[in-house]
């Protein structure tokens, strides 16, 4: 009799348990649905926001969004679609004869701000940001992850892409990282960069064809590999940028400062370098067929052929010819072909000699 009690008695107990359990996740699953059904509302209501005449409501549509976006992580490239929508839809180029606004309205500009939300690791979120045809003029892009985003024929003149001064601040406290605006594998095919600022910027293979950055500032921006046949880079600031591997087919370099610049492998077939400054840049494996080097300061840079031997060796191509037009002394390194050459040797004795070497 004992027995059978106890054993109703378990019985009992594990019935209150299993009841309690059911309850429990009856709860969680209807305050789980009730929090869906919550952002749901919050998401059409900022949607329908952005639609609305008055900039000040659209502003916090997009607020609205921006919140959604942090508290919901199912919404997450919704949003990011949403807002890269509204840019392409509110940021135009204005037409023909009418004035160009300096920098983009104020809700234009907090869309992007979002973009500093994104993760923190490239591409971790597999989005592509379509950004294509926006004119973003003097627009601040400081600290946002651009990465992947298709800007193809973006106008970006005069823009800011600074790293961000202020410390990203974890969670933890930690104040030592600091956020970077993030192009790597951007498609920024046509775009209009002219005097831009993008110290910081990483740019790691990124589409840079037919780009305009005439004045740019890039010194030590990470170009490896960057796709940039046809861009404009006269009188750009390329100090001690890296460019090793980089596609630079007929780009214009004129004037440009690449001192200490790592162009190692670089294809520059074509590319006119005429008064560039290149002193203690490294050329190494470097193709120069055709470029234009007159008046290039060549001085302290490094032409050698590249890693490797015999007909793996990554072998500097250029011409003697194009080499006499640039500026030459005996701090230049050259592979033994070109530092033999009679024509060579002469230049350079006689740049020694004019200098009181």
């Amino acid at each position: 009799m004992e027995r059978t009690v106890g054993v109703l008695a378990a019985m009992a107990t594990l019935a209150v348990a299993a009841f309690t359990w059911i309850s429990i996740s009856q709860v969680n699953r209807e305050q789980e649905l009730a929090r869906d059904a919550q952002v749901t509302d919050r998401y059409n209501t900022a949607v329908s926001n952005l639609g609305n005449d008055s900039q000040d409501v659209r502003l916090g549509g997009i607020y609205a969004l921006q919140r959604i976006m942090q508290d919901s992580r199912r919404d997450y490239p919704t949003v990011i679609d949403v807002l890269c929508a509204y840019v392409r839809a509110h940021a135009t180029a204005p037409r023909a004869g009418a004035t160009q606004p300096q920098r983009p309205a104020n809700d234009v500009s907090a869309a992007l701000r979002v973009f500093r939300n994104r993760d923190a690791e490239p591409g971790s979120d597999r989005l592509i940001p379509d950004l294509s045809g926006t004119y973003l003029r003097g627009v601040s892009l400081r600290g946002a992850n651009l990465t992947n985003a298709d800007l193809t024929r973006a106008n970006l003149a005069g823009a800011d892409l600074r790293n961000e001064q202020a410390p990203l601040i974890t969670r933890g406290g930690d104040q030592e990282r600091l956020r970077t605006t993030d192009l790597t594998n951007a498609n920024l095919y046509g775009a209009n960069l002219v005097n831009a600022d993008l110290r910081g910027t990483k740019l790691h293979e990124a589409d840079l064809r037919a780009a305009r950055l005439h004045g740019a500032k890039l010194e030590g921006v990470n170009l490896y590999g960057a796709w940039m046949t046809g861009v404009d880079l006269r009188g750009a600031y390329l100090g001690s940028a890296r460019l090793s591997e980089a596609l630079l087919t007929k780009a214009a370099l004129g004037r440009a400062n690449l001192a200490d610049a790592h162009l190692n492998g670089a294809v520059l077939d074509g590319a006119d370098l005429s008064g560039a400054g290149l002193r203690r840049a490294d050329l190494r494996g470097a193709h120069l067929n055709g470029t234009k080097l007159t008046g290039a300061d060549l001085r302290g840079a490094d032409l050698r052929d590249g890693p490797g031997y015999g007909a793996h060796a990554a072998r500097t191509d250029i011409d003697v010819p194009a080499l006499l037009q640039a500026r030459l002394d005996r701090t230049v390194k050259l592979p033994d072909r070109l530092a033999n050459d009679a024509r060579v040797r002469k230049v350079v004795e006689a740049t020694a000699s004019a200098e009181g070497g």
